[in-house]
């Protein structure tokens, strides 16, 4: 069974929570159009987005959460707080393949139906992906994907694999002791090499005025870059919008 995770930021440090609830939501919507029943979905935070969407396989654990600081550092210690009380219910349908969501991006509605077929795999890097800014009409067919976007792997855990409450330090847990850029090495060294997935699996959202990792495709690229990564632009159409959930928000 493929468990996503989605940390959701507190309101607190939020610019605009009603934006922040219709990102997730979109996300929500987007791992939940999965083809094959074999998923769940665990979304953490201290207050759930609004607009309550609802769906037999998604789980909403809130909490009193502290509110971070206004720092990277605080935000990510947030998010791995949040992540680590998902794993910890998500223990009980190990043997299990993990994979973290932002809570603002989109993943293939395939997924699912891919894991389940290769069940004893140990698991994926997403080696390509689109990044879209919001409102645009294209997306870039980025490679290297899985070392920019969160939202890019796909482990096999074993319940031994998954801490089993959540007094342990962040760093004794190899998901969160490895972050994004880091985890393919990270799952050789462990012996239980990750592969390439043969498609693209998820987009990575940019300009959403919420993200604190990265802001615009524009900032990313030199001018001296460009026509090379022109030639990685495509279409953003009704099919890459149908499989991965990418519906247009409101201005």
């Amino acid at each position: 069974m493929l468990i996503f995770v989605v940390p959701l930021q507190s309101p607190a440090v939020s610019r605009d929570w009603q934006k922040v609830s219709r990102l997730a939501e979109r996300t929500l919507r987007s791992i939940c159009a999965q083809t094959c029943a074999e998923f769940r979905v665990i979304l953490v935070c201290n207050q759930r987005p609004a607009g309550g969407f609802t769906h037999p396989a998604l789980t909403i654990i809130e909490d009193d959460f502290p509110t971070p600081g206004d720092s990277r550092d605080d935000r990510m210690i947030d998010k791995g707080r949040k992540i680590l009380r998902a794993v910890v219910h998500a223990r009980q349908w190990a043997p299990l393949h993990l994979m973290l969501v932002d809570a603002d991006d989109c993943v293939s509605r395939e997924l699912a139906r891919f894991v389940e077929a290769h069940r004893t795999e140990d698991g994926w890097h997403f080696h390509t992906g689109y990044v879209h800014d919001q409102h645009s009409r294209w997306v870039l067919r980025k490679h290297g994907f899985h070392l920019v976007c969160g939202t890019s792997h796909i482990l096999r855990c074993e319940a031994e694999d998954l801490p089993a409450h959540t007094a342990v330090e962040e760093s004794d847990f190899w998901v969160l002791s490895n972050g994004h850029p880091h985890i393919v090495n990270a799952m050789k060294h462990r012996g239980t090499p990750l592969a390439p997935l043969p498609f693209i699996g998820s987009i990575y959202n940019t300009a959403t005025g919420e993200n604190f990792a990265a802001s615009s495709l524009h900032q990313w690229y030199s001018r001296r870059m460009l026509f090379r990564k022109f030639l990685n632009f495509r279409p953003l159409t009704t099919r890459i919008r149908n499989e991965f959930g990418l519906t247009e928000l409101p201005t």
